[in-house]
Protein backbone atom coordinates (compact mmCIF):
# COMPACT_ATOMS: atom_id res chain seq x y z
CA UNK A 1 0.00 0.00 0.00
CA UNK A 2 1.48 3.28 -1.18
CA UNK A 3 0.60 6.92 -0.01
CA UNK A 4 0.89 8.54 3.47
CA UNK A 5 -1.36 9.80 6.27
CA UNK A 6 -1.43 12.48 9.09
CA UNK A 7 -1.25 11.66 12.52
CA UNK A 8 -2.16 14.75 14.39
CA UNK A 9 -0.09 15.85 17.45
CA UNK A 10 -3.69 15.57 19.64
CA UNK A 11 -3.24 11.96 19.03
CA UNK A 12 -0.82 11.70 22.37
CA UNK A 13 -3.96 13.47 23.79
CA UNK A 14 -5.92 10.75 23.67
CA UNK A 15 -5.55 8.41 27.14
CA UNK A 16 -7.35 5.62 25.29
CA UNK A 17 -5.09 5.06 22.13
CA UNK A 18 -1.72 5.90 24.23
CA UNK A 19 -2.83 3.80 26.99
CA UNK A 20 0.62 2.04 26.17
CA UNK A 21 3.01 1.55 23.27
CA UNK A 22 0.91 -1.68 22.01
CA UNK A 23 -2.28 0.37 21.47
CA UNK A 24 -0.59 3.13 20.13
CA UNK A 25 1.00 0.73 17.72
CA UNK A 26 -2.51 -0.78 16.37
CA UNK A 27 -4.29 2.70 16.30
CA UNK A 28 -1.73 3.68 13.49
CA UNK A 29 -1.65 0.66 12.17
CA UNK A 30 -5.16 1.26 11.24
CA UNK A 31 -4.87 4.28 10.06
CA UNK A 32 -2.05 3.45 7.31
CA UNK A 33 -3.90 0.39 6.14
CA UNK A 34 -7.30 1.79 5.82
CA UNK A 35 -8.34 2.16 2.07
CA UNK A 36 -8.65 5.72 0.66
CA UNK A 37 -10.63 5.00 -2.30
CA UNK A 38 -14.01 2.86 -3.00
CA UNK A 39 -13.27 -0.26 -4.27
CA UNK A 40 -15.24 -3.54 -4.04
CA UNK A 41 -14.27 -6.58 -1.70
CA UNK A 42 -15.60 -10.41 -0.28
CA UNK A 43 -16.78 -10.29 3.42
CA UNK A 44 -18.80 -12.70 4.75
CA UNK A 45 -19.29 -14.68 1.68
CA UNK A 46 -21.15 -11.33 0.38
CA UNK A 47 -19.21 -8.60 -2.41
CA UNK A 48 -19.54 -5.41 -0.46
CA UNK A 49 -17.88 -1.91 -1.42
CA UNK A 50 -15.17 -1.05 0.96
CA UNK A 51 -15.11 2.76 1.53
CA UNK A 52 -12.77 5.18 2.80
CA UNK A 53 -11.75 4.92 6.85
CA UNK A 54 -12.60 1.17 6.50
CA UNK A 55 -9.85 -2.16 6.01
CA UNK A 56 -9.94 -6.02 6.15
CA UNK A 57 -7.79 -7.65 8.58
CA UNK A 58 -7.64 -9.69 11.32
CA UNK A 59 -6.18 -10.12 15.12
CA UNK A 60 -3.48 -12.80 13.90
CA UNK A 61 -2.17 -10.39 10.86
CA UNK A 62 -1.97 -7.41 13.22
CA UNK A 63 -0.28 -9.90 15.85
CA UNK A 64 2.15 -10.84 13.20
CA UNK A 65 3.13 -7.36 11.59
CA UNK A 66 3.39 -5.88 15.06
CA UNK A 67 4.57 -8.44 17.45
CA UNK A 68 2.07 -8.05 19.56
CA UNK A 69 0.39 -11.18 21.17
CA UNK A 70 -3.01 -12.28 19.79
CA UNK A 71 -4.53 -12.13 23.03
CA UNK A 72 -3.79 -8.41 23.52
CA UNK A 73 -4.52 -7.19 19.71
CA UNK A 74 -8.46 -8.82 20.56
CA UNK A 75 -8.67 -6.82 23.54
CA UNK A 76 -7.06 -2.99 22.16
CA UNK A 77 -9.71 -3.67 19.16
CA UNK A 78 -12.33 -4.24 21.95
CA UNK A 79 -11.26 -1.40 23.54
CA UNK A 80 -11.36 0.87 20.76
CA UNK A 81 -14.34 0.02 20.08
CA UNK A 82 -16.06 0.48 23.19
CA UNK A 83 -14.73 3.65 23.33
CA UNK A 84 -16.42 4.71 19.77
CA UNK A 85 -12.95 5.04 18.06
CA UNK A 86 -13.61 2.37 15.96
CA UNK A 87 -16.69 -0.13 14.77
CA UNK A 88 -15.88 -4.00 13.64
CA UNK A 89 -18.26 -6.51 12.56
CA UNK A 90 -16.48 -9.81 12.57
CA UNK A 91 -16.53 -13.14 10.76
CA UNK A 92 -14.67 -16.67 10.69
CA UNK A 93 -12.17 -15.34 8.65
CA UNK A 94 -11.61 -12.09 9.00
CA UNK A 95 -13.04 -8.59 10.92
CA UNK A 96 -14.26 -5.09 8.70
CA UNK A 97 -12.55 -2.12 11.35
CA UNK A 98 -14.15 1.39 10.47
CA UNK A 99 -12.28 4.30 11.81
CA UNK A 100 -15.46 6.40 13.50
CA UNK A 101 -14.08 9.65 12.60
CA UNK A 102 -11.80 9.16 9.35
CA UNK A 103 -13.08 12.05 7.88
CA UNK A 104 -11.65 14.06 10.78
CA UNK A 105 -8.32 12.72 10.79
CA UNK A 106 -8.13 13.32 6.91
CA UNK A 107 -10.19 16.00 6.28
CA UNK A 108 -7.45 18.74 6.30
CA UNK A 109 -5.52 16.61 3.85
CA UNK A 110 -8.17 16.35 1.24
CA UNK A 111 -8.72 19.98 1.71
CA UNK A 112 -5.11 20.49 0.72
CA UNK A 113 -5.10 18.59 -2.38
CA UNK A 114 -8.59 20.38 -3.10
CA UNK A 115 -6.70 23.68 -2.95
CA UNK A 116 -3.67 21.79 -5.12
CA UNK A 117 -6.17 21.00 -7.39
CA UNK A 118 -7.66 24.63 -7.93
CA UNK A 119 -4.02 26.11 -8.58
CA UNK A 120 -3.58 23.85 -11.03
CA UNK A 121 -3.23 25.17 -15.19
CA UNK A 122 -5.75 23.97 -16.96
CA UNK A 123 -4.11 21.98 -19.20
CA UNK A 124 -2.63 20.33 -16.03
CA UNK A 125 -6.34 19.69 -14.78
CA UNK A 126 -7.33 17.82 -18.53
CA UNK A 127 -4.36 15.42 -18.29
CA UNK A 128 -5.31 14.67 -14.55
CA UNK A 129 -8.90 14.32 -15.74
CA UNK A 130 -8.13 11.65 -18.46
CA UNK A 131 -5.77 9.81 -15.85
CA UNK A 132 -8.94 9.65 -13.70
CA UNK A 133 -11.31 8.32 -15.88
CA UNK A 134 -8.79 5.89 -16.99
CA UNK A 135 -8.32 4.46 -13.43
CA UNK A 136 -12.29 4.60 -13.41
CA UNK A 137 -12.80 2.70 -16.16
CA UNK A 138 -9.63 0.18 -14.83
CA UNK A 139 -11.48 -0.17 -11.15
CA UNK A 140 -15.03 -1.44 -13.10
CA UNK A 141 -13.29 -3.79 -14.82
CA UNK A 142 -11.34 -5.07 -12.07
CA UNK A 143 -14.79 -5.36 -9.66
CA UNK A 144 -16.68 -6.74 -12.54
CA UNK A 145 -14.09 -9.50 -12.78
CA UNK A 146 -14.18 -10.24 -9.16
CA UNK A 147 -17.63 -10.87 -9.27
CA UNK A 148 -17.51 -13.12 -12.15
CA UNK A 149 -14.94 -15.85 -10.37
CA UNK A 150 -16.41 -15.48 -6.89
CA UNK A 151 -18.32 -18.52 -7.15
CA UNK A 152 -14.99 -20.35 -7.86
CA UNK A 153 -12.96 -20.08 -4.33
CA UNK A 154 -11.87 -16.60 -4.45
CA UNK A 155 -13.10 -16.35 -1.20
CA UNK A 156 -10.52 -18.85 0.30
CA UNK A 157 -8.09 -17.22 -1.58
CA UNK A 158 -8.71 -13.45 -0.10
CA UNK A 159 -9.11 -15.34 3.52
CA UNK A 160 -5.68 -17.20 3.16
CA UNK A 161 -4.08 -14.23 2.43
CA UNK A 162 -5.21 -12.14 4.93
CA UNK A 163 -5.02 -14.59 8.02
CA UNK A 164 -1.02 -15.65 6.61
CA UNK A 165 0.54 -12.89 4.80
CA UNK A 166 -1.41 -9.55 5.46
CA UNK A 167 -4.07 -7.02 4.28
CA UNK A 168 -4.86 -7.64 0.47
CA UNK A 169 -4.77 -4.97 -2.30
CA UNK A 170 -6.97 -4.59 -4.54
CA UNK A 171 -3.92 -5.72 -6.67
CA UNK A 172 -3.42 -8.57 -5.45
CA UNK A 173 -7.31 -9.44 -5.58
CA UNK A 174 -6.83 -8.34 -9.44
CA UNK A 175 -3.81 -10.99 -9.87
CA UNK A 176 -5.41 -13.75 -7.94
CA UNK A 177 -8.73 -13.32 -9.71
CA UNK A 178 -6.81 -13.59 -13.19
CA UNK A 179 -4.80 -16.93 -12.11
CA UNK A 180 -8.41 -18.41 -11.03
CA UNK A 181 -9.02 -18.43 -14.57
CA UNK A 182 -6.25 -20.60 -15.38
CA UNK A 183 -6.33 -22.99 -12.59
CA UNK A 184 -8.27 -24.16 -9.24
CA UNK A 185 -7.90 -22.24 -6.30
CA UNK A 186 -6.73 -24.45 -4.11
CA UNK A 187 -3.86 -24.43 -6.54
CA UNK A 188 -3.59 -21.07 -5.38
CA UNK A 189 -3.69 -20.91 -1.85
CA UNK A 190 -1.12 -23.83 -2.05
CA UNK A 191 1.36 -21.38 -3.68
CA UNK A 192 0.88 -19.01 -0.87
CA UNK A 193 1.22 -22.10 1.27
CA UNK A 194 4.75 -22.25 -0.09
CA UNK A 195 5.27 -18.89 0.27
CA UNK A 196 4.38 -18.80 3.72
CA UNK A 197 6.78 -21.48 4.54
CA UNK A 198 9.68 -20.42 2.63
CA UNK A 199 9.03 -16.89 4.58
CA UNK A 200 8.71 -14.31 1.39
CA UNK A 201 5.61 -13.49 2.27
CA UNK A 202 5.16 -11.24 -0.78
CA UNK A 203 3.11 -11.29 -4.29
CA UNK A 204 5.96 -11.15 -6.43
CA UNK A 205 7.06 -14.75 -5.06
CA UNK A 206 3.26 -16.38 -5.42
CA UNK A 207 3.14 -15.38 -9.20
CA UNK A 208 6.53 -16.35 -9.28
CA UNK A 209 5.40 -19.82 -8.36
CA UNK A 210 2.34 -19.50 -9.99
CA UNK A 211 3.73 -18.95 -13.33
CA UNK A 212 6.34 -21.99 -12.89
CA UNK A 213 3.44 -24.40 -12.51
CA UNK A 214 1.66 -22.85 -15.28
CA UNK A 215 4.76 -23.36 -17.60
CA UNK A 216 4.79 -26.54 -16.25
CA UNK A 217 1.49 -27.98 -17.26
CA UNK A 218 0.02 -28.22 -13.98
CA UNK A 219 -4.14 -28.05 -13.70
CA UNK A 220 -4.91 -29.63 -10.15
CA UNK A 221 -3.25 -29.35 -6.74
CA UNK A 222 -1.42 -32.99 -6.61
CA UNK A 223 0.53 -31.99 -9.79
CA UNK A 224 1.29 -29.26 -7.91
CA UNK A 225 2.33 -30.61 -5.11
CA UNK A 226 4.36 -32.83 -7.74
CA UNK A 227 6.04 -30.08 -9.41
CA UNK A 228 7.13 -28.23 -5.78
CA UNK A 229 8.52 -31.86 -4.89
CA UNK A 230 10.46 -32.14 -7.85
CA UNK A 231 11.76 -28.30 -7.37
CA UNK A 232 12.91 -29.84 -3.78
CA UNK A 233 14.46 -32.53 -5.14
CA UNK A 234 16.71 -31.20 -7.88
CA UNK A 235 17.58 -27.96 -5.10
CA UNK A 236 18.72 -30.95 -2.96
CA UNK A 237 20.42 -33.09 -5.24
CA UNK A 238 24.56 -32.40 -5.74
CA UNK A 239 25.94 -31.38 -8.75
CA UNK A 240 27.35 -34.31 -10.81
CA UNK A 241 31.03 -33.82 -11.04
CA UNK A 242 32.08 -33.16 -14.76
CA UNK A 243 34.55 -35.96 -15.67
CA UNK A 244 37.61 -35.00 -17.74
CA UNK A 245 35.82 -36.00 -20.99
CA UNK A 246 32.98 -33.57 -20.65
CA UNK A 247 35.58 -31.39 -19.47
CA UNK A 248 37.20 -31.53 -22.81
CA UNK A 249 34.25 -31.39 -25.02
CA UNK A 250 32.77 -28.21 -22.96
CA UNK A 251 36.06 -26.50 -23.84
CA UNK A 252 36.08 -27.60 -27.46
CA UNK A 253 32.78 -25.96 -27.68
CA UNK A 254 33.56 -22.65 -26.24
CA UNK A 255 36.57 -22.50 -28.49
CA UNK A 256 34.74 -23.24 -31.48
CA UNK A 257 31.70 -20.38 -30.09
CA UNK A 258 34.80 -17.80 -29.26
CA UNK A 259 36.11 -18.35 -33.01
CA UNK A 260 32.81 -18.02 -34.76
CA UNK A 261 32.23 -15.09 -33.08
CA UNK A 262 35.25 -13.44 -34.41
CA UNK A 263 34.57 -14.25 -38.00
Amino acid sequence: MEGWIKLHRKTLDNPIITKDSDYLAVWIYLLLNTTHKEYDVLFKGERITLKKGQLLTGRKSISEKLKIDENKVQRILKTLENEHQIEQQSSNKNRLITIVSWDKYQQDEQQDEQQVNNNRTTSEQQVNTNKNVKNIKNDKNVITTIGDSCVDGLQDVIDFYQDNIGLITPYAVEVFTDYAKEMPCDVIVYAMKKAVEANVRTIQYIKGTLNNWQNAGVKTLIQAEEESQKFKNNKQEPKKEESEEEKIQRRLKEMEALANDKK
